[in-house]
């Protein structure tokens, strides 16, 4: 996910090789060689708890303890991760992966 031209882009895809072929009818990115900071939002994917701007606001307040800080105008991304999202707890919560790329020197 990003900003780019006034617009919101969500892409839905896989991270791979460098070199990997990308199969006809399909678009690629070429995303840089970064750190990001890795999250792992817990609750119910069914109340959309998870997702949104509560969720990020969490994500954006760690950094702010942590004194890091968000690469301007970076890629984000959600990662449905196998089982952690895919096989909901005993009270029906899962873990959504959201990385976030930090500035330089972070």
């Amino acid at each position: 996910m990003r900003m780019a031209d006034g617009g919101f882009e969500y892409w839905i895809g896989m991270f791979l090789p460098q070199d990997a072929p990308v199969p006809e009818g399909y678009e690629h990115m070429d995303l840089p060689e970064e750190t990001c900071a890795l999250f792992w939002i817990y609750g119910s994917e069914s109340s959309g708890e998870i997702y949104g701007m509560s969720a990020e606001a969490l994500c954006q307040a760690e950094l702010d303890r942590r004194g890091w800080v968000r690469k301007d105008a970076g890629w984000h991304f959600e990662r449905y991760n196998c089982p952690r999202f895919t096989t909901p707890d005993a009270q029906g919560n899962v873990i959504l992966d959201y990385g976030v790329p930090l500035a330089s020197g972070k």
